[in-house]
């Protein structure tokens, strides 16, 4: 009886374990890391399943950047991380889809943009270091012109 009692305590432990940990909270003001000629400065806003994203790019080159580049990363995006697809369309004809959903402890954003003929597919996994200070982003883009991943890494400001 004692063996039996051992190993029940044993398995809700584990259980307990695999379904305890927590899934990472990404509030706060991240900065960009790199040597490009611009940074990229995310605000972001995390409870529960509901996330938001103020995005701002910095020109640390003046000349750098034409002004069109910068304007295109600007904004402010709002996100479910529940799993399901969410559909939206534009005043000109864009059509977007996107999904938010928690792959382990990493945040994965899908979405579909159809503008036209021309389709572009994202998928952007977020994941926290140990430590909680450093947020990597891995993007890869898939379109007409081709495939390009890219991984940035933004410190806790």
């Amino acid at each position: 009886m004692q063996r039996y009692r051992g190993r029940f305590v044993l398995t809700v432990l584990c259980v307990v374990s695999a379904f305890g940990r927590q899934k990472p909270n990404f509030t706060g003001t991240w900065k960009q890391v790199g040597d490009s000629n611009w940074v990229e400065i995310d605000k972001i806003e995390h409870q529960d399943s509901h996330l938001k994203v103020v995005t701002e790019a910095r020109d640390t080159i003046a000349t750098a950047l034409p002004r069109v580049s910068l304007v295109r990363m600007h904004g402010e995006h709002e996100y479910r991380t529940d799993g399901d697809e969410h559909a939206e369309n534009g005043n000109n004809g864009r059509q977007w889809w996107t999904t938010a959903y928690w792959q382990g402890s990493a945040l994965v954003f899908q979405s579909v943009v159809k503008d036209g003929y021309r389709v572009t597919v994202t998928r952007e996994s977020w994941t926290l270091s140990d430590t909680g200070e450093t947020l990597t982003k891995t993007r890869r883009i898939v379109n007409m012109d081709g495939v390009t991943q890219k991984t940035l890494t933004f410190r806790r400001q």
